[in-house]
């Protein structure tokens, strides 16, 4: 139930607790091991001048964060093949500290598997945005005193400064162009702009050539339609390559037309590699990226849809199955289909009135 160590070199104290303390640990406690070591063993004298000052400087020389910090010096020793030769201590010794260098290594394996699961999370994340249902009120001015953004933000209140900076910067100038195509496409706006005052210099405000009339109007005296699509359509540009776009209800304040209009502009995005996921009642929509599949523009293939209904068990999502024309394969009930019940419904009421007069 003791261990006994006998070291025949002069002011190796340290290394006497250590290993008293290592084989403690190591051997059964009704085991009973005497070490005899003295200087008959060059290796032995080599080993202990080497690691001496690393046990000094470590009370705990089997931790982990020492072999984190200390694990080439130590495979050094322990890979010599001096020690190997040295009799049962140094067989026992050396078996010990290998396979806590092997736990090391499968510790390093699986920190390096978790750092590059964060990076892939860090880049997904990095490459993640999203615009909420409720885009926020357009203001009349905003301050430019230390205001900068990288994207639109989850209300949209950031788009007035993109607009700024791509109108500023002429590495944006075609993003500013491609947000002045989809308004004139939306029939909004021919074109928008900032204006600064004289008077009130560190505010500015965001004003749009109206499509129809050709005035310059403030942003808030806009449809708000324009104002709920504006944010959509400059994150949409601003966003890099391979970036998921998340948008919900993108269709609010817009009218069918419009609405229709937004598949086109889903569509454009698609095509430059950006990648959407679209929550949506509008059927305009979808219907507009159904024509345009069979018209060519864009594969069934790049285009996923899913219903949700919701029954007892909570929310059931399916997966629509589209073929090469558009046409969803898997058609669920009530699936846009009100407006032709209520058509069936009309025409009905309508045929049965003529019937009861004649």
């Amino acid at each position: 139930k003791k261990l006994g160590v006998k070291l025949n070199y002069p002011n190796l104290s340290p290394i006497t607790n250590y290993f008293k303390n290592y084989f403690e640990g190591l051997y059964q406690k009704e085991d009973l091991l005497i070490i005899d070591i003295d200087s008959k063993f060059p290796s032995a004298n080599f080993f202990f001048n080497s690691i001496d000052r690393e046990i000094r400087e470590f009370e705990e020389f089997t931790r982990y964060f020492y072999f984190q910090s200390r694990r080439g010096r130590l495979d050094r020793y322990i890979l010599n093949e001096d020690i190997k030769n040295v009799e049962t201590f140094f067989g026992e010794l050396y078996g010990s500290l290998r396979k806590l260098i092997e736990f090391e290594n499968y510790i390093d394996d699986r920190f390096s598997t978790i750092e590059i699961l964060r990076d892939s999370f860090t880049y997904f994340f990095d490459q993640l945005y999203y615009i909420g249902p409720l885009r926020k009120f357009p203001e009349r001015y905003y301050s430019v005193i230390g205001e900068t953004a990288s994207d639109v933000g989850f209300k949209g209140e950031f788009a007035p400064y993109l607009i700024k900076e791509s109108i500023e910067k002429e590495s944006l100038k075609k993003i500013f162009n491609n947000i002045n195509i989809w308004l004139n496409k939306f029939e909004m706006a021919k074109t928008t702009k900032i204006r600064r005052y004289d008077e009130i210099q560190e505010y500015l405000s965001i004003e749009c050539e109206e499509f129809f009339s050709g005035l310059n109007v403030n942003l808030t005296d806009m449809g708000v339609g324009t104002s709920q699509l504006l944010p959509i359509i400059i994150e949409g540009f601003f966003i890099q390559k391979n970036s998921l776009l998340l948008i919900e209800q993108p269709e609010i304040h817009l009218h069918p037309k419009a609405q229709a209009i937004l598949g086109d502009l889903f569509i454009d995005l698609a095509n430059r590699n950006k990648i959407m996921v679209v929550e949506t009642h509008s059927e305009h929509l979808i219907q507009r990226i159904q024509r345009r599949i069979a018209e060519g523009i864009i594969s069934h293939e790049d285009v996923v849809f899913y219903y949700v209904t919701m029954n007892k068990d909570g929310s059931v999502i399916q997966k629509l199955d589209l073929d090469e024309d558009g046409f969803i394969i898997n058609l669920p009930d009530g699936f846009f289909d009100e407006d032709y019940k209520e058509s069936y419904e009309h025409l009905t009421t309508v045929f049965k009135k003529k019937e009861e007069k004649s």
